[in-house]
């Protein structure tokens, strides 16, 4: 019985099937999906910024759907309606996450993009340069220039630097001073909190309140030198040049290399302890000219080496323990080493030879370890290029022991005016710009440090030329890739001297043109110094061990 009903069942089923007829209106054509891309586009901004974003679009079916609708989000806010963002920041956000939302009208389908996007409240708590110059009417300013990045018309991402001018005077509201000199970025051991972590600036001038410290992240005011002497006055008579910061130890140097100290209660402060005021730097019952101390890494350092010009030699300034901290001790060579280099003026008696200029380089042999590359004239004014590496000084030595690389005269005559005294002369810590940076009037001058770098017979190159003498020059942005240049016009050039690019203008690949990478001007009338803004610790600046 249960067979003859199933016969039954699949007989009806059959007919009702055959009688089916498909009576509806169905589109099954294919959908125009849409792929958006937002590329690489810059990240960071503050507050005022302008954030553009234009984003690909892709068409499934090759051609736009005629009916879209956009919508950008930021951290859950809507910020644009446009198919590009083009949107000036208004709120501050830590790494929010960016959202493009695309309606197609007439399918009913959104597409979906996402990135993320960081909105600062202080333009300076980026990377960038801090530039100190002198107005017409001859007071300070400090400036800042950040480090930014746009596209170009080929998608190629180049340099689009923002200008800060003035910013001292603007964000705190008073006059600087007068008379600048120079700027130094330095560090403490916090690492409790962004404001400890970010280095704060000296910014030496001999006019008005004299030399101030500001915050690194606002530029705001934070103390004065003299508020830091144990009196709150600098000691009469003593006009500052120069300041030094290392873990344990500071020290203030006067134009006539009259130099002070305190030693740091902690070093997880910027300014504990005292200048004190009645008692100079001393070595040998006799008071140190510390008008050439040579600035360099302070992290794994422990020492500031420095040319002692009244005695034609070079000392180092003690950093290795707290204890210690501000002694000052002679550089040790074996007479080995000077018999195996003939040629090589002592250094702890340069002879007939005197130090123009003595710059610092990274050394990767180890803590403590440095090389040095100091800049030789004798009275006929031939010129000599002496290099040694220093090794880690400890509270237990007496002396900073002294490798000696070697000692060459260098054809420099068509870089250098006269005695050098009105040329401007740097070194590059990076291996990738292995160059004597010389500044001469307009002119900026390379000379390679070891011929076997130089692709040509020559070793010294007219790189660059300016339309205003050049000031100062700096390469400390991470691996030299940029070099910045300052103008006594109150120009700033950002330039490429990496040894690839010097090589490929030897060749004739680029132009001077192709290595100017970025241009500023506006920051008064005659650029002092510049220096690259490291913001937080890296392996040059101070650290914690």
């Amino acid at each position: 019985m249960k067979f003859k009903y199933s016969i039954i069942i699949l007989f009806i089923l059959s007919a009702l099937q055959s009688c089916y007829r498909d009576l509806g209106n169905y589109d099954y054509s294919q959908l125009n999906d849409i792929e958006i891309n937002f590329g690489d586009y810059n990240k960071d901004f503050v507050l005022g910024d302008t954030v553009k974003i234009t984003p690909s679009y892709t068409y499934a079916l090759g051609s736009k759907p005629a009916q879209l609708s956009y919508k950008w989000t930021l951290a859950g806010k809507e910020i644009s309606q446009s198919p590009e963002l083009d949107w000036i920041a208004d709120t501050v956000v830590s790494n929010g996450s960016l959202e493009l939302r695309v309606l197609d009208n007439k399918s009913g389908i959104t597409y979906f993009s996402s990135g993320y996007l960081t909105i600062k409240g202080a333009a300076y708590n980026y990377s960038g340069w801090v530039i100190l110059s002198e107005k017409s009417d001859g007071s300070s300013s400090f400036s800042y220039l950040r480090y930014m990045t746009e596209k170009d018309e080929a998608d190629n991402t180049i340099l689009a630097c923002r200008a800060y001018p003035d910013a001292y005077d603007k964000d705190n509201g008073e006059s600087l001073g007068s008379k600048p000199i120079r700027v130094l970025e330095h560090f403490s051991e916090q690492w409790d909190g962004e404001d400890e972590q970010m280095g704060r600036f000296w910014i030496i001038q001999q006019g008005g309140q004299g030399p101030v410290q500001v915050s690194g992240r606002t530029f705001l005011k934070t103390t004065t030198l003299a508020d830091c002497f144990e009196s709150g006055s600098l000691p009469s008579g003593f006009v500052p040049e120069d300041i030094i910061d290392m873990q344990w130890v500071s020290i203030v140097a006067g134009e006539d290399g009259t130099a002070y100290t305190r030693k740091r209660e902690t070093c997880l402060l910027f300014n504990s302890g005292a200048f004190l005021d009645g008692q100079p730097l001393m070595y040998e019952n006799e008071p140190v000219n510390c008008s050439h101390m040579i600035w360099g890494p302070y992290s794994h350092c422990y020492y500031t080496l420095l040319y002692d010009p009244d005695n034609n030699r070079y000392l180092a300034i003690d950093d290795s323990d707290q204890r210690t901290a501000g002694r000052i001790v002679p550089l040790f060579v074996s007479e080995n080493q000077y018999e195996a280099n003939p040629n090589f003026s002592r250094l702890d008696n340069l002879g007939d030879k005197r130090s123009i200029f003595c710059g610092i380089s990274k050394s990767d042999t180890g803590w403590g370890t440095n090389t040095y590359l100091s800049l030789l004239r004798d009275e006929q004014n031939n010129f000599y290029i002496q290099r040694f590496t220093t090794w880690g000084l400890y509270y237990t030595d007496q002396y900073i022991s002294a490798d000696l690389i070697g000692q060459e005269r260098a054809n420099l005559s068509a870089a250098i005016i006269g005695d050098g005294s009105q040329n401007v002369f740097h070194q590059s810590r990076w291996d990738r710009n292995p160059f004597l940076y010389i500044g001469k009037g307009g002119q900026l001058w390379l000379y390679y440090l070891d011929s076997s770098d130089a692709e040509s017979s020559t070793r010294l190159i007219q790189y660059l030329n300016f339309d205003a003498n050049i000031t100062s020059i700096d390469t400390e942005y991470y691996n030299g890739t940029y070099t910045i240049i300052g103008l006594d016009n109150g120009d700033v050039y950002i330039v490429d001297t990496t040894k690839d690019s010097v090589n490929k203008f030897l060749r004739g690949e680029v132009t001077q043109q192709d290595l100017i990478l970025d241009h500023a001007s506006g920051f008064g009338a005659k650029v002092v110094h510049v220096r690259y803004k490291v913001g937080y610790h890296n392996g040059w600046g101070f650290q914690v061990w």
